[in-house]
């Protein structure tokens, strides 16, 4: 970046200090040059939070509200994934928001994050971060993966950074889908059981698993322990969940949570239930205080989900289920809904699925469908 006030380039390095305690040394160096060519590196580092082993990918700057921002990555715990800190100057101190997710965009496995300005919008950014890729029969993360959907950065009244998937996108999804099931597809769910749990898994068809899975829907009302979505759920009632708990005032906690938490030596030894035990989880994601007053849009693709809701996002890869072979997924159910101990009324739902390339051409012949 070009430093205007000093009339100097600026240059971020993730490194880590010569000397301190030794799992958490991290700091962002500052190197700045007149033309490029000789840098010269600053005797102090621009960031250095005592609580990160390396920090990646950095990058620095403003928004018109006058704050700026440090964006950058984390490996490891706490908070991993793509993080942001705020100061008053490009210089610092840079401060950990307190916007109910501890700075994070999103979850670890949303990561690398890069941003630029929208153009003709100076107030929002254009940001893009990749989700890593899983060996299901090496039980192991890869360093590489997907691209995922193109977002929206910007300031809230809090000068705390919001994310959502961009309007560009959602207008592309929507031109290139279609509704999922139009003849039995109602716009609203109501789910009650005081006590207990109810659940509703509606009928995709070809949107099961063969097409990405687009849902939008709003909530009317809820009173309710919690509530939300469940994703590959088989038979067993085990699958991963997208939760919301209110938490008061109108907002919720949301959090996506593996499919099964794994449990203690004892208790897995007494009932013979050696689960898995993934760095991942049992919580993902988690977000507090989050309005759900302009409603939550879900995107599935693949094994992939991203969700994103009152300014926050979640994200991860599903791993594949042990019972799944390439051609059947043996009573997996890959979209659902549940409500425990209380009721929530779902409205303004709307459900949508990729086309494939023979539906695409169909519709390019006849005009493709515009966005609402």
């Amino acid at each position: 970046m070009y430093n205007r006030s000093e009339g100097r380039y600026w240059m971020l390095v993730g490194t880590r200090l010569s000397s301190g305690p030794y799992w958490s040394r991290g700091c962002i160096a500052l190197l700045t040059s007149p033309d490029l060519e000789a840098w010269t590196v600053a005797p102090e580092p621009l960031y250095a939070p005592n609580d990160v082993f390396c920090p990646e990918c950095p990058e620095l700057f403003s928004l018109p509200n006058g704050k700026w921002y440090l964006v950058y990555s984390r490996f490891h715990a706490p908070n991993a994934g793509t993080v942001y800190r705020i100061a008053d100057t490009p210089r610092g101190l840079f401060r950990v928001p307190r916007d109910g997710s501890h700075g994070r965009l999103d979850g670890r496995r949303w990561y690398a994050a890069k941003s630029c300005p929208k153009a003709g919008n100076p107030d929002k950014r254009v940001c893009f971060g990749w989700i890593g890729d899983y060996v299901d029969d090496e039980n192991k993360w890869l360093w590489g993966g997907d691209l995922g959907v193109t977002r929206v950065m910007w300031a809230d009244t809090n000068a705390c950074l919001r994310i959502d998937a961009s309007q560009e996108f959602r207008s592309y999804i929507w031109q290139t889908s279609r509704p999922v099931s139009p003849s039995n597809a109602a716009p609203n769910l109501y789910l009650c059981s005081l006590g207990s749990t109810a659940t509703h898994f509606p009928e995709l068809g070809s949107a099961e698993w063969r097409r990405d899975l687009i849902v939008d829907f709003k909530v009317a009302a809820c009173d309710a322990h919690s509530f939300g979505v469940m994703l590959q759920t088989d038979g067993s009632g085990k699958g991963h969940r997208l939760q919301f708990s209110p938490s008061g005032n109108g907002l919720f906690s949301v959090s996506l949570i593996t499919d099964f938490p794994p449990l203690d030596d004892f208790w897995a030894d007494q009932y013979r239930l050696h689960l898995p035990r993934p760095i991942d989880g049992p919580e993902l994601v988690r977000h507090e205080s989050v309005s759900l007053v302009d409603g939550v849009f879900l995107f599935l693709r693949g094994q992939l989900v991203e969700a994103f809701c009152g300014g926050r996002a979640l994200s991860f890869r599903l791993p594949i289920p042990a019972s799944w072979t390439e051609n059947c997924q043996k009573g997996v159910r890959r979209f659902g809904w549940f409500v425990e101990d209380g009721m929530v009324d779902i409205v303004d739902m709307c459900m949508r699925h990729s086309m494939g390339l023979k539906d695409l051409s169909v519709e390019s012949d006849n005009g493709l469908e515009d966005a609402e």
